[in-house]
């Protein structure tokens, strides 16, 4: 059975989205407290890196085709080390 082709897209623009709302939301938030400038920065920054990274490593074990990623009917695909 094929998937749509707009499906990889949609998923990737809903990844995206979300990694953007997050930071978004994390910067507001700290906008509001009494954290300094440089700590503010430091922190949306590394936020951003890490759910950047995680976006990039389980595309990457995804496009690499790796047998330890692989969906299931019954539940969501996972990431598993060997």
């Amino acid at each position: 059975m094929s998937i749509p082709t707009y499906l990889p897209f949609t998923v990737v623009a809903g990844s995206i989205a979300t990694i953007v709302a997050v930071v978004v939301g994390v910067s507001r938030a700290l906008g509001r407290s009494n954290w300094s400038a440089n700590d503010r920065r430091r922190t949306v920054q590394t936020t951003a890196s890490v759910l950047e990274s995680g976006l990039a490593r389980s595309a990457g074990v995804s496009f690499a085709q790796a047998p330890s990623y692989h969906g299931i009917s019954w539940g969501l695909p996972i990431l598993r080390s060997r």
